[in-house]
């Protein structure tokens, strides 16, 4: 279970940004501004969310989980899905809220979430960037899978083939 907790630069100042770690999962959600990119690493497929039967897309790494397809680590790093980059962070309305017990966050080693005078660091800043595409882009996402599934172009796949 998270630990989520409200992004606050007195509470967390302390707080330090690992890298993501070594990705295993063979399947992860994507938007339509990754499409392009994703498309000419892996196979992208549409699943429904099982609470209200909406679609949305992923990016198939492997066909079973902690298998990847994509290669070397150099090969996995050409194409990092936003879902991915934001390991450990949250939108809580207009705010950001973090998983405290998430492996990213350390007190002694990684890049400060923020500098001496209690602003957002790098790390933190990079953050900001991809939660803001993510937001951005999950309307675009919904729209386009909307259009799509409304035109019939998505074909379920039969698990036995």
């Amino acid at each position: 279970m998270p630990n989520l907790q409200l992004l606050n630069p007195q509470v967390h100042a302390h707080l330090r940004l690992r890298a993501a770690g070594e990705q295993t999962l063979h399947f992860v959600q994507i938007l339509a501004p990754e499409f392009l990119v994703a498309s000419t690493r892996c196979p992208i497929l549409f699943t429904k969310y099982p609470e209200t039967g909406g679609f949305y897309a992923g990016a198939m790494f492997g066909f079973k989980p902690g298998e990847n397809l994509l290669g070397s680590a150099e090969d996995r790093n050409s194409f990092q899905p936003l879902m991915l980059q934001r390991e450990g962070f949250f939108m809580s309305e207009q705010h950001i809220a973090i998983d405290r017990d998430h492996a990213r966050f350390s007190e002694h080693d990684g890049e400060p979430l923020f500098d001496e005078s209690r602003q957002p660091g790098n790390s933190l800043r990079a953050i900001q960037r991809t939660l803001g595409e993510i937001n951005a882009g999950l309307e675009r996402t919904k729209s386009f899978i909307d259009a799509v599934a409304a035109l019939k172009l998505i074909e379920p796949i039969d698990e036995a083939v």
